[in-house]
């Protein structure tokens, strides 16, 4: 299995340049076309002056040709999570140029520089530049389900490190020749490790661009690996088309024991939950979902909890031993692994009072009425409240027949006096089927939001 240490190394050696890293209908993409691509990204953004630029792409040889071009020419990447106004709006404005491979109109990007990420890899004969991974940066960004979205930055070298320091179990699902398909976009952090960085480090090879529905795994040969969500397998139709998979590995949710079925049944092989529902889990691993399972450190990395219960990264090597504050309340056991606790933040303020919508989400989802709930702050005119979109479990189904939506907000509202204060009761409330969730499994705040908008 062969195996590099950093991008530099991988870009610049000049050897196994007949390696495949991508097969796809139009033929074999090797790493020969990717350092020779890469290096004429690199000229041509350094040629440009361009210092900044936004990747906009879904297809994973252009992703790759973007970010390894940006390496080398020092330019700063940002990967948006999605192409939409709505998220630039969230993200801000901070680069200067847009790379991308003309499939989403970016036209309301005024003012920004479009270059086509075709255009610029097409020159020929050029030879990739070696660069620092430690200064080579990139900054992804979460969904925005909890409002504005979280900034991730990383460097090259910590995205080296982090793909290869998975749990061993983990690690060994790859090697050269085992084919690897995603339903996770490359440009979120999940997909970033293990779907691009550890495949393209043991070249192992993969498909252009994520499987976007179940018909799609007809694409993916036996014994293949899939990194995928829990949101997708949920969606696994059991009568549906299968695919037989060596491993698959899921992040962004939890694992029920129904998602666990369907994967079973669908794809050959139970999930790993390798990662979790959360950023901690890109510094720590664990292979299950069962109850109070423990996560475990990844090597490189010393973790532990101040006071409060907030989980800190200690000595991490990519930040020279800068204490890293991460977004996780937890409790560590004697042996160094950890249980969650909770999220920090999602604090909002309602008539001068901090609000938690995680607690306002717990309580409700902690009545039997309620199956699921999500929570967002809503202001209508005058009026400030919190808002709950909530599926009713059978049994809510049931005590609830024949009740107006208003009676049953009075009802929950009482039934959670002793658990909620007046302020972080729901001021409204709105039944729901279910619960609509992104590629990352996550609520989107957007979507709760828009349930509340325009009504009193």
């Amino acid at each position: 299995m062969l195996e590099y240490r950093s991008w530099s190394d991988l870009l610049t050696d000049g050897e196994n340049g007949d390696a495949a890293i991508a097969v796809s209908d139009d033929g074999e993409y090797t790493l020969s076309d990717l350092r020779e691509r890469a290096a004429s990204v690199s000229a041509a953004l350094a040629g440009a002056g361009v210092r900044t630029a936004a990747v906009c792409t879904d297809d994973f040889r252009m992703f790759l040709e973007s970010l390894a071009g940006c390496f080398m020419a020092g330019v700063h990447a940002y990967l948006p999570s999605s192409f939409d106004r709505s998220h630039f709006a969230l993200i801000g404005d901070r680069f200067e140029a847009v790379l991308t491979d003309g499939s989403a109109d970016l036209s309301f990007l005024s003012g920004k520089r479009m270059l086509s990420i075709a255009g610029l890899a097409s020159r020929k004969g050029l030879r990739p530049r070696a660069f620092d991974e430690r200064a080579g940066r990139c900054t992804l960004f979460t969904s925005g389900s909890t409002g504005t979205p979280k900034e991730d930055s990383k460097t090259a070298r910590e995205l080296i490190l982090r793909a290869i320091g998975e749990h061993p179990g983990v690690s060994m699902c790859y090697g050269r020749g085992r084919r690897v398909f995603a339903t996770v976009p490359c440009r979120h952090g999940y997909g970033l490790t293990s779907r691009v960085m550890l495949s393209l480090l043991t070249l192992s090879v993969s498909f252009p661009r994520a499987i976007a529905s179940q018909e799609e795994l007809g694409r993916i040969p036996e014994g293949s690996l899939l990194v995928t969500s829990p949101s997708f397998i949920r969606r696994l139709d059991p009568e549906g088309r299968k695919a037989r998979c060596a491993h698959v590995m899921a992040a962004g949710g939890r694992m029920t024991p129904e998602a666990m079925g369907l994967s079973v049944r669908v794809l050959g092989v139970p999930a790993l939950d390798v990662y979790g529902s959360t950023e901690t889990g890109v510094v720590a691993t664990r292979l299950d979902d069962a109850p109070g399972k423990p996560w475990i450190p990844l090597p490189e990395y010393h973790l532990y909890a101040d006071a409060e219960g907030r989980l800190h990264v200690d000595r991490d090597p990519v930040h020279d031993g800068r204490d890293l504050l991460c977004g996780d309340y937890v409790s560590f056991n004697e042996d160094g692994s950890f249980v969650l606790r909770g999220r920090i933040g999602r604090e909002v303020k309602i008539e001068d009072t901090l609000v938690s919508l995680n607690k306002v989400e717990a309580a409700m989802a902690g009545d039997p009425w309620i199956a699921a709930a999500a929570a967002v702050d809503v202001r209508h005119k005058e009026r400030e409240g919190i808002g709950v979109a909530a599926v009713l479990s059978p049994r809510g189904l049931r005590e609830t027949g024949g009740m107006t939506p208003g009676k049953i907000l009075i009802a929950l509202r009482e039934r959670s006096a002793g658990r909620l204060s007046p302020i972080e009761r729901p001021r409204y409330l709105r039944i729901v089927e279910r619960l609509e969730e992104n590629a990352m499994s996550k609520v989107p705040r957007e979507w709760v939001l828009g349930l509340f908008e325009g009504k009193d």
